[in-house]
């Protein structure tokens, strides 16, 4: 470590807060540039999609563009946050962003030097509201840096992790779209195989292709809604049974690993609630509609709503039937209340379409092994991370040298 100095954050570069656009102006929210808000931002993603793009004329207004490898960090309310851009961008008030100076220090270094402050930023923020860190703190921060060609090598080790999470990211977003693609192609269009001798009839719910029906979820599997053991029992948690909460459920189609487990003893107290590999976990309460599916034998909490496919086969159909009933469960669950909810009763009357056996067998032949393939590189990435987050603090002090880090490196 004798190489390595310590450096205030506003010594690395430019320190630039953002802000958002007045909603008066609509006109400012149509363009290409990226406006990274913090719900945009994950634990664990380098790079980001932003939901929203700003024109021009707000970078010509008020200047705070940021060019690509700049270092956002969320500072207020859900601190800790850590991205960077790929493309010049703006962010919102929350976020302070780092510029750095390329001549003395290495971007991606600095991003990984971040994501070592999320329990430092959210110490520092504790004591207040709604927990903050403005510019002037941010800026005072230090964080340890080593020679420029050292920052380049730690960077560079720790970036192959995630240049490998995002190829496999990249192949989880075309496989998906495949089995999506086709799923809205034959059971949405109705173009499936031989559509065109096959007439539509008028049903209760729309025109449907002749031979097809309708039936309600529960009629295709059994739903469980989910509970929570009694948290007065500290022996009812351990790490025997996944237990899926919503934040487990964003952003991934299969669920491998979630932020809390229960014990055997805990799963067993309430056995009825447990649901096999292969169940779809769907959202039910506040932030309702997301899906997921279990890859192990699981418990949920009760904002969710598991169906258990009477026959594995209806798997994939069944995720994309559900994930297209977003907007009408959001419907269903919104009764005037301060929270959305879709009950249990409520979750399992939802009718919707169900083809003819053969059309439903043709797609899971098709869509079953995206599917399995999209669970094998969603486990891939989540032992690459691990491994990338078990390097990252022995790098960053000097534990592990970087000799030995790159020969762990080309091993992997």
């Amino acid at each position: 470590m004798s190489e390595w100095r310590t450096v205030r954050i506003g010594d690395l570069g430019r320190v630039i807060t953002g802000k958002t656009p007045p909603s008066a102006q609509p006109e400012l929210f149509i363009g290409g540039i990226p406006f990274i808000t913090p719900s945009d931002m994950s634990d664990d993603a380098r790079h980001i999609q932003t939901e929203r793009y700003l024109s021009t004329a707000w970078d010509v207004k008020e200047r705070l563009i940021l060019p690509s490898r700049s270092i956002c960090v969320v500072c207020i309310a859900s601190i800790g946050k850590v991205c960077m851009t790929l493309k010049p961008s703006h962010t919102n008030q929350q976020i302070n962003s780092i510029v750095v100076d390329p001549s003395a220090f290495d971007a991606h270094f600095v991003y990984y030097s971040m994501r070592q402050k999320t329990d430092e930023l959210r110490t520092r923020a504790a004591g207040t509201a709604t927990p903050i860190i403005n510019k002037s703190v941010f800026s005072d921060l230090e964080i340890n840096c080593p020679s420029l060609e050292t920052q380049a090598r730690i960077a560079g080790i720790l970036g192959a992790y995630d240049d490998l999470i995002e190829v496999n990211q990249r192949r989880i977003a075309v496989l998906e779209e495949m089995a999506r693609g086709l799923f809205e192609e034959w059971f949405v269009r109705f173009r499936f195989p031989g559509h065109e001798s096959v007439p539509l009839v008028d049903t209760p719910n729309g025109p449907l292709p002749e031979g097809w029906n309708c039936k309600t979820l529960g009629q295709m599997g059994a739903v469980i809604t989910g509970k929570t053991p009694s948290k007065a029992n500290p022996a009812f948690y351990g790490a025997d049974v996944p237990f899926v909460k919503i934040p487990d459920m964003h952003q991934s189609m299969f669920i491998w690993q979630t932020a809390d487990s229960l014990s055997s003893q805990g799963a067993s107290s309430q056995m009825s609630k447990t649901v096999p590999a292969g169940s779809l976990c769907v959202s039910c309460i506040a932030t309702v509609g997301l899906v997921s599916i279990t890859t192990k034998p699981s418990q949920t909490n009760q904002q969710i709503n598991t169906l258990v496919p009477h026959d594995p086969h209806w798997r994939e159909y069944l995720y994309f039937a559900l994930e297209s009933l977003k907007a009408h469960l959001q419907n269903l669950g919104s009764n005037g209340a301060t929270m959305t909810n879709v009950n249990k009763q409520k979750f399992s009357s939802v009718q919707i379409a169900i083809p003819t056996d053969e059309l439903m067998s043709h797609y899971h032949d098709f869509a079953g092994p995206l599917l399995d393939l999209i669970a094998k590189l969603t486990l891939a990435n989540q032992h690459l991370a691990a491994s990338r987050d078990l390097l990252l603090p022995r790098l960053m002090t000097g534990q592990l040298s970087v000799a030995a880090a790159e020969k762990e490196l080309e091993i992997a």
